[in-house]
């Protein structure tokens, strides 16, 4: 067991990305307004902190769309998708309320892409589609 160590306030979320031969990589989201990734030696508890990206305000949740991707929401209104490889966000879609809950479907083929649930703070539900990590578009809201 080890402490990993980075958030200077509570933790909101935690994702672990697909797990791969070369690492095993973790992403959390504080009040801090940081999402951190995490990254060590597969099947290893020896993580340490790879990269950390910014939104203007608390990060409340997070989930990987693919392998090199993951989401996040928070409290700035916004939900962003960063690509690892180019270590920044190359993706996002702002809304009218702050949002407290993403989950991701990878996509399933080259007609079906993935999707993205966005669920706000004052009960809404949208679902985004998105061809790749630069790519994200409003596809139906619930109410």
């Amino acid at each position: 067991l080890r402490e990993l160590e980075g958030h200077e306030a509570a933790v909101f979320g935690c994702a672990f990305g697909p797990e791969s031969a070369d690492a095993t990589t973790l992403v959390t989201v504080s009040a801090d307004a940081t999402a951190r990734l995490w990254s060590g030696p597969p099947g290893d508890a020896r993580m340490s902190c790879a990269m950390v990206f910014a939104h203007g305000q608390a990060v409340c949740c997070c989930a990987w769309l693919s392998g090199d991707a993951f989401v996040t929401g928070g409290f700035d209104r916004n939900v962003r998708v960063w690509h690892v490889p180019s270590r920044r966000a190359t993706a996002w879609a702002h809304l009218n309320d702050a949002v407290t809950a993403v989950g991701c479907r990878p996509a399933l083929s080259a007609a079906s892409p993935a999707r993205i649930a966005v669920g706000t703070r004052g009960g809404q539900v949208f679902v985004y589609k998105s061809r790749d990590h630069t790519h994200v578009e409003c596809d139906e809201m619930v109410l």
